[in-house]
């Protein structure tokens, strides 16, 4: 008898009534590197070491620069965005504060662009601009899932309100180009590097059960057994991310 697969997922935060696609949710770039330091801008830094190339999703303060990309005013005039290089589907972001201050972003709204001219925002099932709630500490990541994708190329954050300062690290999610790729991913922390997982050969099923927990807003963890099962909180808490595709 062929062993059961099993795969889990942990969410640390969803609002959405979601209607997306299946694999629509690959990180585009900006944690990893692939995303060149120059595709990244902002309205404003505090400093050079904390410039829009600081703030990618689980940097960390270092030689090189501060822990997150700050702002040089708290305005409601501040942005920080991503070049793509391409256009692509976007469907959601990641978010963390400032780690190692008290700096966060609390709600954001999201643009996007085809041109990096004219921009868009991210609006709600009733056509309202959506105010995207964010971060409430300075490391925990925060995942939002659009309603519906967008294709863009240029993609902005505009916070809205925070905490002491504007500081923030970020992700896009999207589809990626290529062949879908059958693998399910779910990663710790950044001080529980050994949590971090990768399953191979997940299986549709385990896919829709991913998409399921992330419709229903009380999931924030799930694991599939041949069934699905949801839980309201993470299995140990230090989970923050996902990808499956």
């Amino acid at each position: 008898m062929q062993k059961m697969l099993k795969c889990s997922f942990v969410i640390s935060s969803l609002y959405t009534s979601l209607v997306m696609s299946e694999f629509c949710t690959d990180p585009l770039g900006i944690e990893d590197g692939t995303i060149p330091d120059e595709q990244l801008s902002a309205s404003s830094e505090w400093h050079l070491r904390s410039g829009a190339h600081r703030g990618r999703l689980n940097n960390i303060a270092n030689e090189y620069g501060y822990g997150a990309w700050s702002s040089l005013t708290s305005d409601q005039y501040q942005w920080i965005q991503v070049n793509l290089g391409k256009l692509q589907e976007v469907c959601g972001v990641i978010t963390q504060g400032r780690i190692g201050h008290y700096q966060w972003v609390t709600s954001y709204e999201i643009l996007y662009s085809v041109d990096g001219n004219l921009f868009q925002p991210i609006r709600n099932s009733d056509c309202q601009v959506t105010n995207f709630v964010g971060n409430s500490d300075m490391d925990t990541a925060v995942t939002n899932i659009f309603c519906e994708p967008v294709f863009a190329q240029f993609v902005r954050i505009h916070p809205t309100n925070w905490y002491r300062h504007i500081s923030l690290r970020f992700e896009v999610l999207g589809s990626s180009a290529g062949p879908v790729r059958h693998s399910a991913y779910y990663k710790s922390f950044r001080y529980n590097p050994q949590c971090s997982v990768t399953t191979k050969n997940s299986t549709r099923s385990c896919i829709r059960c991913a998409v399921a927990c992330m419709r229903a807003l009380e999931c924030k963890y799930f694991k599939y057994d041949g069934e699905c099962h949801f839980y309201s909180r993470s299995n140990n808490g230090k989970f923050d991310a996902f990808q499956f595709g």
